[in-house]
């Protein structure tokens, strides 16, 4: 959310609930005084992260934040079936990930120190290029077996 003159500005709050960030409720603002320069798609900054979240980032506490590790796993499981499946369905398997992942995906405003939200396409590209690192890292191995 960016603040622009004539505006109308609605705060959606979200609960974690059955694996899912369900809707609770929606503010309306008009005023867009006091807001931060830097906000998610919500219209909130996020201070601290929680563990179902995937973070955007480099370095140790990005890579072996909780979320993260749980994505790295997923996609491990999902691996399979990205490299079997025809070029057309490899959008599937991504998007598979995105909508059973729990957590939101996040990424950190240098400036602030906060975390924003990023869009759903940012995400999916972060897994598809996870999938594709994965499939670079997968050897085949055959076997020649002389009778």
């Amino acid at each position: 959310m960016f603040c622009f003159n004539k505006y109308v500005f609605y705060y959606q709050c979200f609960i974690y609930e059955q694996g899912k960030f369900q809707k609770l409720l929606q503010l309306k603002d008009t005023s867009c005084s006091n807001l931060p320069t830097y906000m998610n798609q919500e219209g909130l900054e996020i201070e601290d992260p929680q563990s179902a979240d995937y973070l955007v980032g480099k370095g140790n506490k990005v890579q072996y934040h909780m979320g993260n590790v749980y994505l790295r796993e997923r996609v491990k499981e999902h691996l399979q079936d990205y490299v079997v499946c025809p070029h057309g369905d490899k959008k599937k398997v991504y998007k598979n990930i995105y909508d059973t992942f729990p957590g939101r995906f996040l990424c950190q405003n240098s400036e602030t120190k906060t975390w924003y939200e990023i869009e759903e396409n940012e995400a999916l590209g972060k897994i598809a290029q996870k999938l594709r690192d994965g499939k670079k890292k997968v050897s085949f191995g055959f076997s020649l077996i002389l009778v």
